[in-house]
């Protein structure tokens, strides 16, 4: 690895393998993927998501990924991870990474699954890229916020 150190962190998170990870990042990435679709489950119905829905619907495109928790619409890939996003928001009951004391999971699953879904990826990838993800938000949220997990 060489360049700057985003360069390097960025070379780093894209390399990630699923049988690379530790067994920990593996079952955590599992479980924010388990935690997300949940709380979508809970936010789906509400005011809020069936608006988002609505939205990205009239606004149309090719139909790349599939929106959640409704009758199989699919949209195209960043409508997708937006709208399950906005879900997995609604309710307020989605995950938190203690380190930087934000939500990961809404926005690196949703996003995860949309761009997995347009470009086939399986199981094993998606973890990867969670993990990843996950990985990419504690390292920025530490480094802007050295002591927030003090708090």
């Amino acid at each position: 690895m060489s360049g700057s150190p985003l360069a390097r962190l960025a070379e780093f998170l894209a390399s990630a393998a699923y049988d690379d990870l530790p067994e920990r990042a593996r079952e955590h990435a599992k479980m924010a993927v388990s935690s997300t679709l949940a709380s979508a489950a809970a936010g789906a119905g509400m005011p809020s998501a069936r608006l988002a829905r609505e939205l990205a619907l009239e606004h149309g495109g090719a139909p790349e990924a599939t929106l959640w928790f409704g009758a199989g619409e699919r949209v195209p890939a960043v409508e997708a991870a937006a709208v399950n996003a906005m879900l997995s928001d609604a309710a307020a009951c989605d995950d938190s990474d203690f380190r930087t004391i934000a939500h990961s999971g809404t926005t690196v699953c949703a996003a995860t699954l949309a761009i997995g879904e347009r470009v086939g990826a399986g199981g094993r990838e998606a973890i990867a890229a969670i993990a990843a993800g996950y990985e990419a938000c504690g390292r920025f949220g530490e480094a802007t916020s050295p002591r927030l997990g003090e708090r």
